[in-house]
């Protein structure tokens, strides 16, 4: 343990590696100051900043600390991960962060996050920030990426009476929403592995594993606008 200052502010991250593991695995007492001080260096990897906040945030007196400074970061995930933390350890707090990265991020996987943490939360305050976005939602003010995410977080948080319907596409809300944003790693999965949709039984795609009984759907987005895929999606036949 005397050695565990010297391990952690170590330059190497496989160093630091070692050093969290072995905190972690046997409960070994660390010094907190260089933790903070960790967490803190901008120079150091998303991962180790996100594993010096985690064992920040049990310590109580060090805990709000911790997270306002990992809220502040240009690293998406570390601000995520202090969302997460503050929604789990500080309720009061979770809900005003969340709004901070809704106003003053652009990356819309972060607001997703934020929206999503907001629903689970379902305190006043945070019941609030979703009824203001969702006031954006019906005078078509919100964000075209942000529309389904926001739709999502009124049904999970009980605002769905007060949802209108999107009268500017010919599609039914909330599917109208699936026009814009999207996460190329959560299709591909869904792609892969839904169990209802079973894409791949018909489909290839990009290594080409899959089936060729239907057509091939390699560089798809390419060639064809979204209205095409999603009514591809939702009329499969037709």
């Amino acid at each position: 343990a005397t050695h565990l200052p010297a391990l952690l502010s170590s330059p190497l991250e496989s160093i630091n590696r070692a050093a969290f593991s072995l905190i972690n695995a046997y409960n070994v007492p660390f010094d907190h100051d260089t933790v903070a001080a960790l967490l803190a260096d901008t120079s150091r990897s998303e991962a180790k900043r996100i594993e010096a906040l985690r064992l920040l945030t049990p310590v109580k007196d060090r805990r709000k600390k911790a997270i306002l400074v990992a809220a502040k970061s240009e690293q998406i995930g570390l601000r995520m991960a202090a969302l997460e933390e503050a929604f789990r350890l500080l309720p009061r707090l979770g809900p005003q962060l969340a709004e901070e990265v809704l106003f003053s991020t652009r990356d819309f996987s972060a607001r997703h996050h934020a929206l999503n943490l907001l629903s689970e939360a379902r305190s006043e305050e945070a019941i609030d920030i979703i009824w203001t976005q969702v006031q954006a939602l019906n005078a078509s003010r919100a964000q075209p990426e942000l529309k389904l995410d926001i739709y999502e977080a009124a049904i999970k948080a009980g605002l769905d009476h007060v949802l209108r319907s999107d009268v500017t596409t010919a599609y039914p809300t909330p599917l109208a929403y699936a026009l814009y944003g999207g996460n190329p790693e959560v299709g591909a999965r869904l792609f892969s592995e839904h169990p209802a949709g079973q894409c791949a039984r018909c489909h290839a795609v990009n290594d080409h594993t899959g089936s060729e009984v239907g057509p091939n759907l390699e560089g798809l987005g390419t060639r064809k606008d979204r209205s095409y895929l999603l009514e591809a999606l939702i009329r499969p036949d037709a």
